[in-house]
């Protein structure tokens, strides 16, 4: 991105005034006046093919539409109309246009496969999960539909409006850096009481925020840290509710990752040590009683199963690694069902 827009790498104040007429949220930042019109250019499968066969080029389209999209994985924001074939139909976004989705590569080997097994299964263990494709582009690619945009009209009249989004290091007033630290009481904790103090729906957030929990111990997911959980504004930031479960992937997969947890369970934080016990005592920082957690807590185990097979079939002829993965990734889960299972 540097290269592209000719800054240094870490003036960030100046890749954001280039590129900030779509982040993440209800936000345009821009060092000059808004462009006009707002407008979407038609992008054909062979240009994304030929795009997400090099990460170069997505940091170079990212930087020529001006899109913001952190993370360290490549992606690209790009604009779909609604109820629509997702493997055409595609449109840039230019002079500040919203970008609907969100696509990219996974940046170690099977990731996008193991991050779309993953995110699904949450959706079909009752988790409020970003929706989720796998697309043949010459490489898999994952397709995410963005949760911080309303979507209405088609492919020829788009009207998309913005919700506003901050991740938890933004609502807790911390810097990205700060992703991993422990919140004061511990942080499970700390997000559980943000939800008492702001949503506009507490039990369900609270309900969700537990469930995401048992789910992310399940499969195997050391990297849920702050910057991975959000609040979801409303239409005119009207209402604000825990967003929909988003970068979900088994890390343990990878022998080289650290199986130490974003956040710790009962002050544990090797994942390998977490026993029924320490999940039981998690009732109490969501504050709610112990047998609505262990219900909560057997739910996941006996569904996140049959949940990441019923993810798999939905993959696709095209993608058949991904079936063995899911075999793989049972394998992986399953000495963490059974604590699970035992709360």
């Amino acid at each position: 991105m540097s290269a592209e827009l000719h800054v240094r790498e870490n003036d960030w104040l100046s890749m954001l005034g280039s590129c900030g007429l779509d982040c993440v949220g209800d936000l345009l930042i821009t060092a000059g006046e808004l462009p006009e019109p707002p407008r979407y250019e038609p992008v054909s499968s062979s240009e994304l093919k030929e795009l997400f066969s090099r990460r170069a080029s997505m940091a170079e389209l990212n930087g020529s539409d001006r899109l913001s999209l952190a993370g360290t994985q490549s992606k690209v924001g790009l604009a779909h109309g609604p109820n629509e074939p997702l493997t055409s139909g595609w449109f840039r976004c230019l002079n500040c246009a919203a970008s609907t989705h969100i696509l990219k590569v996974g940046a170690r080997d099977r990731l996008t496969g193991l991050e779309f097994l993953c995110t699904r299964a949450a959706s079909l263990c009752g988790i409020d999960a970003a929706e989720v494709h796998l697309l043949d582009f010459g490489v898999p690619v994952l397709c995410s539909r963005r949760f911080d945009r309303l979507v209405a009209g088609d492919s020829g009249a788009l009207s998309v409006t913005r919700l506003h989004q901050e991740d938890l290091t933004q609502a807790f007033g911390l810097t990205s850096g700060s992703k991993y630290a422990e919140l004061e009481g511990g942080s499970i904790r700390a997000l559980a009481s943000l939800l008492y103090e702001q949503s506009d729906d507490v039990l369900e957030d609270v309900r969700r925020l537990a469930r995401l929990t048992c789910f992310n111990y399940a499969i195997g997911n050391c990297d849920a840290h702050l910057k991975n959980f959000s609040l979801v504004y409303g239409v005119d930031w009207s209402t604000v509710r825990l967003a929909p479960a988003y970068d979900l992937v088994c890390t343990t997969w990878y022998e080289d990752l650290s199986r130490t947890m974003a956040m710790a369970i009962n002050g544990k934080w090797d994942i390998d040590s977490i026993e029924a016990d320490d999940l039981r005592e998690c009732s109490r920082d969501f504050v709610l009683g112990k047998k609505t957690f262990q219900k909560i807590a057997h739910e996941v185990a006996e569904s996140v199963g049959d949940a990441v097979m019923a993810a798999a079939s939905e993959a696709g002829d095209e993608f058949e690694d991904v079936a063995w993965d899911a075999e793989t990734l049972l394998e992986d889960i399953a000495p963490r069902r059974e604590v699970l299972a035992h709360v």
